[in-house]
């Protein structure tokens, strides 16, 4: 003992702090007889005790010199340092160093996922444009704000007018069209586009030519196209002289001018292109559109701002374009206005649907990501605390402070690195598991999702913040420490101090916090998924098949086409397993928009706030009775409403109470335009109850029915609804002879349930319940796991304390509720706070709610109870170790 004596005074000589030596070295001289005893008592010999004591405290004085050293050591060679440190710290704990890195990457890999899949559908809506950030969608409203996406083509070369805010403005259309080549017919994705389209996108081809000026003028006389890299090496084998080769689309021969490049898909968010005509072409293509009906509204829009130019300028210009063409054409133009908007928000493509879901996933994303770094910060106060003796030793020997935060902070920052790393991996995995909420045979959208440079440098800043978030409140704490407290409190194995028992318990209270407004959003978007797919759509869609047909392709005149949907409806209703059959020109609920009409209804004025433009269906006979939509009053649409006879519709109760409010509507009369023709007069002889026609959230509006059998030209683009006695899909086959039968060369669209078809409809709600219902119940696991290492580390540091008590007579079940009151007691807080936050927070979630409150108490309620079981048990094993403590033991403790 005497040689050590000798040792510590050389040592205590070395500190250069006189006020504190006699102090510290009176400390540290108890703490090595302290070590002594309990070597000694573990069966050492005194001898070896004393050894094993030199040998554990004997570079102090070469550690003194170490960091008189460091001083002068260059920065890269203190931070090699740091890093070997750490990697000795990390490998001595495996156990923590594995919880933390695989927690860490969770939260991590999860939102990189989010992130990656915001980049590719919102921050690049369209891929391999030039400067998208000048894009902008360009749609016409009415005095109601109902926008629509198309607009005529007279307004169209108006808007190319505006040289002053446009660099250029492009047009196009989409439709569905047969490639016929080399003696294979194949259903691809096309659209019709202004010659400009590519120079104002800066699309170059990626081998010829892309469409010259003037090729979209004069109707059917430039028969050329461009095509996609991908169908070009998909269905062309990547053939260099494809150039100049002729092909057909619905029979009609085209010339091969171009190839589109890899990287570009097409004009909006998810859309994929695989054949590009000019404009003058639509007639071939499309077999609608005029150059000269305003009231027909077929071409979608966009344009490109010039340098310098801001969105509101732009909005000024096309407003007084708007009144212009108001005063000039107030039969087509009255009370409609150009809109424009950036590419990110635009209501046209991917981006319009998927944006509020990715809104909800990036806030559950933090939240997730905050509960991890609560976790992690558990983590390493707990060890912070365990080595107390070293900091203390370390910063009494001559480390600074600013050195001990640095080589803390390294620690965390490894941890995390390692974190990033494996959370990047698992985002590569977590990104395409998009495709299991969108399938695509389904969903009309088309993703590429790369983990590229910028998710990654998002990962890495990530990294940065977390280390911020929960390695400095540890560094700091840590470094607080003194020498002399540290010796004393390692010496009699003390209680949690008071600065880190607050600084854990704040963090668990957070985290129960964020995991309760998680769990009441988990739980209000899983009911709202529930009672969406339960919901009162206003038709019946179980046992319905649907099939698309475009018949342009084959040929057909409108009057051809009337009369082989006619048959196919007779042929369909007369299948064994068939109930009814009926066509639609747009099944309800579907991916695609409905069209829309100016109504006029003599003598009725719509108030300022509501929109004359009023969505339309066409239907055949028999669509109310496959759906199962009632008549209210009057009657539904027969064979015999033909074009020998007046115009007749059907409309919605909506409308009924809008235009005739307090009248029967049936035998009124209204005036619409409806497609290219200009505004007829419809005579109502129907009213049918209101029904979900675009999506699930749609307010009640106005909506009218007309019959094909008076609108030839619709007969061509009709799909088919088949009500069935059993399961739609074993129908499949028999509507597919049907339709050979009438037509070998005619192929449908697409052949699935209709249940299927509308999957467009309930995604964003789907996607929200079940990716919330999993980070939800992720959060909670790591919440209970936080509260469980709290308490656990709690009742070790209390192991001693615990031991007295029960030697002086604590019973067990006192020990056991001492333990879940303090544990408890930090769960009601949190879940008090975040009760109270959810109240707040939950309302941004309306819409993707149906039929449930924002503050559904049965959801409140449920997710405190879930929250209050699992925390009673993550404290209870605690509690119960608490109470099996041996006094005898627990008075040797440390």
């Amino acid at each position: 003992m005497s040689s050590l004596r000798a040792w510590l005074q050389r040592v205590v000589g070395l500190f250069g702090k006189p006020q504190r030596d006699a102090d510290f070295a009176a400390e540290l001289d108890s703490h090595i007889q302290l070590h002594i005893e309990n070597c000694l008592r573990k069966g050492m010999s005194s001898e070896a005790a004393r050894r094993d004591a030199l040998l554990k405290l004997g570079g102090l004085e070469q550690t003194k010199e170490s960091h008189r050293d460091q001083r002068s050591l260059p920065l890269l060679e203190t931070m090699f340092q740091d890093l070997r440190f750490t990697a000795r710290m990390l490998r001595k704990n495996p156990g923590f160093a594995a919880a933390a890195i695989f927690t860490l990457a969770l939260g991590f890999g999860v939102n990189t996922a989010v992130f990656c899949w915001t980049q590719t559908i919102v921050m690049t809506p369209i891929p391999g444009v030039a400067d998208p950030a000048r894009l902008l969608t360009v749609m016409q409203a009415d005095r109601g704000n109902v926008l629509t996406s198309r607009m005529s083509y007279p307004d169209f070369r108006e808007l190319e007018g505006l040289h002053d805010v446009f660099e250029g403005v492009l047009g196009t259309s989409p439709a569905s069209v047969v490639l016929s080549w080399n003696g294979q017919n194949e259903w691809v994705s096309a659209r019709v586009a202004s010659a400009s389209s590519f120079t104002v996108l800066g699309v170059h081809a990626k081998l010829g030519r892309t469409f010259l000026p003037g090729e979209d003028q004069g109707e059917g006389a430039h028969p050329v196209i461009l095509i996609s890299h991908g169908l070009w090496q998909n269905q062309f084998g990547s053939d260099p002289a494809i150039l100049g080769t002729v092909v057909r689309l619905n029979q009609q021969p085209f010339t091969i001018v171009g190839v589109t490049p890899p990287e570009f898909q097409g004009v909006s968010s998810g859309s994929q292109v695989d054949v590009w005509a000019p404009l003058s072409m639509h007639n071939e293509v499309l077999d609608y559109g005029s150059y000269h009906s305003r009231s027909f509204r077929w071409i979608q829009s966009m344009a490109r701002l010039r340098p310098g130019v801001s969105l509101s300028t732009a909005q000024a210009a096309v407003a007084a374009l708007s009144a212009r063409l108001e005063s000039a054409y107030p039969d087509t133009n009255q009370n409609i206005q150009f809109k424009v908007f950036p590419l990110w928000r635009s209501p046209l493509g991917g981006q319009a649907l998927f944006l509020p879901v990715l809104r909800l996933l990036a806030a559950v994303g933090v939240g997730l990501l905050l509960v991890v770094a609560g976790n992690v910060s558990c983590l390493l106060l707990a060890r912070a605390t365990g080595r107390q003796k070293e900091v203390a030793v370390r910063l009494a020997i001559g480390a600074s402070r600013a050195r001990l935060i640095r080589q803390l902070l390294t620690e965390s920052l490894v941890m995390a690195m390692a974190g990033g790393c494996l959370g990047a991996l698992f985002a590569r995995y977590a990104v395409n598991l998009f495709f299991r909420f969108a399938p695509q045979d389904v969903i009309p959208y088309q993703f590429h999702f790369v983990l590229g440079w910028s998710a990654l440098a998002f990962t890495f800043l990530l990294v940065l913040l977390s280390v911020l978030l929960f390695g400095l409140a540890p560094a700091l704490w840590s470094s607080c420490e003194d020498a002399n407290s540290a010796l004393h409190e390692a010496r009699r194995g003390a209680s949690i101090g008071g600065r880190e028992h607050r600084l854990l318990k704040s963090l668990i209270v957070c985290e129960v916090a964020i995991s309760i407004v998680l769990l009441i959003g988990a739980g209000l978007c899983a009911k709202g998924f529930w009672r969406a797919s339960h919901m009162d759509l206003g038709f019946h869609a179980d046992n319905v098949l649907y099939a698309g047909l475009n018949l342009v392709p084959n040929g057909y005149s409108p009057q051809q086409a009337k009369n082989f949907d006619h048959e196919l409806c007779l042929r369909l209703a007369a299948l064994p397993g068939a109930v009814d059959a009926a066509l639609v020109n747009t099944p309800p609920l579907g991916p695609n928009g409905l069209f829309t009409g100016r109504v006029d209804v003599g003598g009725v004025d719509a108030r300022a706030s509501e929109s004359h433009l009023v969505p339309f269906l066409i239907v055949s006979p028999g669509y109310f009775s496959v759906l199962r939509i009632p008549i209210v009053r009057g009657r539904e649409f027969t064979f015999q409403d033909d074009s020998s006879r007046s115009h007749v519709a059907i409309i919605n109760e909506t409308m009924a109470r809008r235009y005739w409010l307090g009248l029967d509507p049936v035998g009124h009369e209204f005036q619409m335009a409806v497609g290219v023709a200009p505004s007829d007069t419809f005579t109502v002889i129907g009213v049918v109850p209101d029904t979900k026609s675009e999506s699930l959230n749609e307010p009640a509006a106005p909506l009218v029915y007309v019959t094909y059998i008076q609108r030839p030209l619709a007969s061509l683009y009709m799909s088919v609804l088949l009500r069935t006695k059993e399961n739609p899909q074993l129908m499949s086959a028999s509507l597919r002879r049907a339709i050979h039968a009438l037509d070998p060369n005619i192929e449908p669209l697409g052949v699935l349930p209709l249940r299927h078809y509308m999957e467009h409809a309930f995604l964003p709600v789907r996607i929200a319940g079940i990716s919330l219902a999993v980070l939800g119940t992720t959060a909670l696991f790591l919440t209970s796991l936080g509260l469980y290492g709290v308490m656990a580390y709690a009742v070790s540091r209390r192991t001693h304390e615990i031991g007295i008590r029960r030697a002086l007579g604590l019973q067990a079940h006192h020990a056991v509720q001492m333990v879940l009151r303090e544990g408890m007691f930090l769960v009601g807080i949190g879940a008090g706070l975040g009760l109270a936050a959810a109240l707040a927070l939950t309302r941004t979630l309306a819409s993707f709610l149906f039929g449930v409150s924002a503050t559904d108490s049965v959801t409140f309620l449920a997710a405190a109870l879930i929250l209050t079981v699992v925390a009673f048990a993550a404290c209870y094993v605690p509690a119960r170790r608490a109470a099996r403590i041996d006094p005898m033991i627990a008075l040797r403790y440390e």
